[in-house]
């Protein structure tokens, strides 16, 4: 009766079953067990562009003080310079793995679409499953949002248009869309 009080207080995160018992991930058992009970931080910092990775090195040193500030204890830092919209990030992959294998009690971005764009609810509920919390530091948007987005955009009307128009000139597509979404 004592751990169902302390899930119904929040004091401990857990996953209620179909069949009305909870699961407690073990990170929270080992959170709980823990004497310092500092939580295991992962940091991790994206930027869409090669040339944006001095905003990588911002990200890490600002979200570095920013755990600090929390009381979470830094356990890896991933850096990864790529689309959100990449399906085999290695990052990701390796933060999935620390998920899965309960060494991250939460995850720490400077921006919700450094971790994935689209789906984030989606993501963050998944992660929450596994006593995960996602920690977004600065908010929804980077400064250079709209240049990331037309990148995107461009990537996947790269991967749709053959599919839809397959005579369509994909070279003419693309400076069409940055001429016109660029002027706006």
């Amino acid at each position: 009766s004592t751990v169902r009080c302390w899930i119904r207080s929040g004091y401990i995160k857990a996953v209620r079953t179909r069949g009305g018992h909870y699961r407690i991930p073990k990170s929270e058992v080992e959170r709980i067990l823990s004497k310092k009970g500092k939580q295991r931080a992962v940091i991790y910092a994206r930027a869409c562009f090669r040339g944006l990775r001095d905003e990588i090195d911002r990200q890490v040193c600002f979200l570095k003080n920013y755990c600090e500030k929390k009381g979470y204890k830094v356990v890896k830092v991933i850096e990864e310079v790529s689309s959100s919209l990449d399906d085999d990030r290695r990052g990701i992959s390796e933060l999935i793995e620390m998920v899965l294998n309960g060494m991250v009690d939460v995850v720490v971005v400077a921006y919700r679409d450094r971790l994935f764009r689209f789906h984030f609810k989606l993501i963050e509920r998944l992660l929450k499953g596994y006593g995960v919390k996602i920690d977004v530091a600065k908010g929804d948007m980077p400064p250079w949002e709209k240049e990331e987005l037309l990148e995107d955009l461009i990537k996947i009307l790269k991967e749709f248009s053959p599919k839809i128009c397959p005579e369509c000139k994909l070279d003419s597509l693309e400076e069409m869309i940055r001429s016109s979404l660029i002027r706006s």
